[in-house]
């Protein structure tokens, strides 16, 4: 086979009916990369016999992982956010639709992802995908969002005919950040914000290499950003380790294509502010971590219209 490069790659993906069967892609996405792996545990045998080298290693547990790095499409998320540990509630009649999701509790993501990938012509099939953790930054003026990945099974797939989004994703001039709610701050440099699910792949004993399980544990929700200082009003809430609410707005195309991630409470668990050189800006790195809020039973709420009809 001839080199090939990332320009030719494809990826697509489609929610499962039953977790770990394949369903063919019915979602093309353009991706800015992706890093799903197998991982194979190698299990050398070292018996002492008179050599001191080990035998050849027998076989051992699978896990596939990785990320999907993408520009934030607003038709696309849903699919992820639905894959997460969620809650998904569903209005409005066409375009565009809204999508609320919230966080749950128990052990296993609300749905799962067949996704497709082809790399170099060379096709890839996972199924049983979850979706671990997902972050949002900006980079280079356009909202990007990774999402972590675990799979239950990867097999080789047939070819699949593609069609992918022609969405616009969030820009400069689209963002807009409130702390607390409600109230508008015009002095951020830069922005993150993720959502971890803290997971684990379990194996059993069960005939099969592959995981038998994909199951969360504790969630831990963040957000960084870098603000320009001018007085201690943030400083000493911090020192007081007094708690707000965080939001990030993203809305374009008169408000038809939006994007909404709160953390109702939010404690800063760093404020750093320093002097730099001469002509530096002084900024102070801010760190939030999210908790539980009783309004939105989790520690974070995601709001998404877009025109896809999801069922």
């Amino acid at each position: 086979m001839a080199i090939g490069i990332g320009a030719t790659g494809e990826l697509g993906l489609a929610l499962e009916t039953t977790r770990g069967t394949y369903v063919a892609a019915t979602k093309w996405l353009p991706i800015r990369s992706e890093s799903i792996t197998a991982t194979q545990e190698m299990n050398y045998r070292r018996v002492i016999r008179g050599i001191a080298d080990p035998l050849t290693p027998q076989v051992g547990n699978l896990t596939y992982e990785g990320d999907i790095e993408f520009e934030a499409y607003p038709d696309v998320l849903p699919y992820f956010f639905r894959a997460m540990r969620t809650s998904e509630t569903k209005t409005g009649s066409g375009d565009p639709y809204q999508y609320v999701y919230v966080p749950t509790h128990g052990a296993l993501s609300s749905s799962s992802l067949s996704i497709y990938v082809e790399r170099n012509g060379v096709r890839f099939g996972y199924s049983g995908v979850s979706i671990t953790g997902m972050a949002f930054t900006i980079t280079d003026g356009i909202l990007i969002c990774t999402a972590s990945v675990s799979a239950l099974v990867e097999a080789t797939q047939s070819d699949e005919s593609s069609s992918f989004s022609n969405e616009t994703p969030f820009y400069t001039g689209t963002f807009s950040v409130e702390i607390p709610d409600s109230s508008a701050v015009t002095d951020m440099d830069n922005f993150s914000w993720s959502v971890a699910e803290g997971s684990s792949i379990n194996h059993r004993l069960d005939g099969s290499t592959n995981p038998a399980s994909i199951t969360m544990g504790e969630r831990t929700v963040s957000c960084s950003m870098d603000r320009d200082f001018d007085s201690r009003t943030d400083l000493d809430a911090f020192e007081a380790a007094t708690a707000t609410s965080l939001t990030l707005i993203c809305s374009h195309t008169t408000t038809t294509r939006y994007l909404k991630l709160e953390m109702p409470v939010a404690s800063m668990e760093s404020y750093d502010v320093s002097l730099g050189g001469q002509s530096d800006i002084v900024t102070a790195s801010i760190n939030y971590t999210g908790s539980y809020d009783s309004s939105v039973t989790g520690a974070y709420r995601a709001t998404v219209k877009t025109a896809e009809n999801i069922t």
